[in-house]
């Protein structure tokens, strides 16, 4: 967890709670205290953290600056039942350093929770609604969280009942405007649920099913694009898939990005697809089915099939993890303008913020626009008397040098935000995307000993060639 202003607050695995120096935090350890704890908590010689999956999930608490709640899923071993928990954490106490108020409490009776957590804010732009989902059934338990403390359960059942012969359910998310919740699980048939989702009343509605084409669901994750529009669905951690939940036939337009490339991490283990996470960047990341220090990305997730640049195993990390990334709702999600409980006068915010990166052509910059809280209007000034107004665009320059590049954007409440920098435009610069398809690469003989042939179609401009060592080190 970070705070406004983008520095890190505290960290947890489920296990203890850690300030940003490092250290435990006061009262901050035996978090999910129990048989679960001590086996994996407590591991001698190597800890690894609480098996929580989606169970962890850290919110502001509304109207109490600095202080957060942490909601974490419990897991009883000898039945497998769970308990939904929350832990209160102060950071403004000890001079910053943090403190945990309370911990472990109880919020509702033992269960058959799924281990999912997800949250989404209120349409009232303050408060916020979190979701544990019944394992195999679908039953959803809904909490408030307003500055009063913790409200609920309001308890659902949209449908009949959850997707037959499934024996159980994995990850759940909110898309990032919080008009839409998809749930998987696992077993056959390859199927998975989508709803539409009511942010003033907590209400689902409109329950879909949605099939993989595939013959049965095994390990899945689902994941939206930042604008809302597509899903990312992972399966048995071999295939990617997207869907189009604008289109009036969702199962449809189910398109395959990519299916695993066989690549090996350091410890010769595969780097099979895990859960999805979209990060504050607007790119989405997967994790791996094994512990590595790698994560797979989708650069442009808010493009058609194909073009939404999956590159695998392409970020290298400063350490390893175990199979899972955070769980992040959209915490720069706030009020909806014109809904019915739009009535607390939040203040709706605009930031503008973009990110920058070479293009397929020449002098050809791809201009991304990443701002926070759902701006409805863009303009790009490009330095050299060019503009555009779509929310991300490719520009190509006709001369080298540095430009001062702006992005203006306003929400629909006629607020804007202005962020200008500096580019450089290097003569002849390229750069060649190893997306899926996106350009054919052929490397042999394969296995290679004294040397390797590069085979790639012609394109203008200067190429560049990374080359890795099998522990994904760059090799100079």
């Amino acid at each position: 967890m970070s705070n406004e202003r983008g520095q890190l607050s505290f960290y947890n695995n489920g296990c203890k709670i850690m300030n940003a120096s490092h250290q435990l935090i006061e009262n901050g350890s035996d978090i999910n205290a129990g048989t679960y704890h001590d086996t994996y908590c407590n591991y001698p010689g190597h800890p690894v953290g609480y098996p929580a999956y989606q169970g962890l999930l850290s919110l502001p608490y509304p109207g109490h600056p600095g202080e957060y709640i942490l909601f974490h899923m419990w897991v009883n071993e000898n039945s497998e039942t769970r308990l939904l928990l929350y832990t209160h954490i102060d950071m403004n106490a000890n001079n910053g350093q943090g403190k945990v108020i309370s911990k472990n409490t109880q919020l509702y009776l033992q269960d058959f929770f799924s281990r999912s957590l997800t949250a989404t804010r209120h349409a009232n732009g303050r408060d916020w609604w979190v979701v544990a989902a019944r394992d195999t059934s679908s039953v959803y338990f809904l909490y408030l969280l307003d500055p009063d403390g913790i409200h609920g359960p309001f308890i659902q059942e949209p449908d009949a009942g959850w997707v037959p012969g499934h024996e159980t359910a994995l990850s759940n998310n909110f898309s990032p405007d919080g008009s839409k919740y998809v749930r998987v699980g696992g077993d056959i048939p390859a199927d998975f649920r989508l709803y539409n989702f009511d942010r003033c009343s907590g209400t689902f509605s409109n329950p879909i099913t949605v099939q993989l084409p595939d013959s049965s669901v095994y390990l899945p994750w689902a994941c939206f694009s930042p604008n809302s529009r597509f899903i990312y669905v992972q399966n048995a951690g071999l295939s990617l898939y997207q869907f189009d939940t604008w289109a009036s036939d969702i199962n449809g337009t189910v398109q395959l990005i990519d299916t695993y490339d066989g690549f090996l991490s350091m410890y010769d283990l595969p780097t099979t697809f895990n859960n999805l996470v979209l990060g504050p960047d607007q790119r989405i990341y997967l994790g791996m089915g094994n512990g590595t220090n790698l994560m797979h990305t989708i650069h442009k997730p808010n493009e058609l099939g194909i073009s939404c640049d999956f590159r695998q195993h392409d970020v290298v990390m400063p350490a390893h993890y175990r199979f899972y990334l955070p769980n992040f709702p959209n915490y720069r999600l706030y009020n909806l303008p014109g809904s019915p409980c739009d009535s607390l006068g939040v203040k709706p915010l605009i930031v503008a913020f973009w990110r920058s990166e070479p293009g397929l052509m020449a002098m050809g910059i791809d201009f991304t626009d990443i701002s926070y809280y759902q701006p409805t209007s863009w303009f790009w000034y490009f330095g050299d008397g060019s503009s555009d107004t779509i929310p991300s665009s490719t520009h190509i320059y006709s001369n080298p040098g540095v430009y001062d590049v702006c992005l203006v954007v306003c929400n629909n409440q006629g607020l804007c935000d202005t962020l200008c920098r500096e580019i450089e435009v290097k003569k002849g610069s390229s750069a060649i995307s190893l997306g899926p398809k996106t350009i054919p690469v052929q490397l042999y003989p394969n296995p290679a000993d004294d040397y390797l042939i590069v085979a790639h179609p012609e394109i203008p401009g200067t190429k560049e060639i990374r080359v890795y060592d099998t522990q994904a080190k760059e090799i100079t």
